[in-house]
């Protein structure tokens, strides 16, 4: 089973640091819904994981699938 959240709003900032939040980890809890820390086993770049713990104690691996420098990310949460 997979599913996608996605949410898409207009606001006046600057898109570069909007990406640096979902290029750094640390930020995850301060915009994702339930989530309660976030960290890479490394480096943020493509096929990296992410751990994300929900709210409820339970953690989660993030895989990046894609990475484009300034401009795109998406990640897969489940199993590596």
């Amino acid at each position: 089973m997979s599913w996608l959240i996605e949410s898409v709003r207009d606001a006046r900032v600057d898109a570069a640091a909007v990406f640096r939040l979902y290029t750094d980890p640390s930020t995850w809890p301060d915009w994702g819904h339930n989530a309660k820390s976030a960290h890479a086993d490394g480096p943020l770049v493509e096929g990296g994981i992410v751990h994300v713990r929900a709210g409820y104690g339970k953690v989660y691996p993030c895989r990046i699938r894609r990475l484009v420098a300034g401009r795109a990310m998406s990640s897969r949460f489940g199993r590596p």
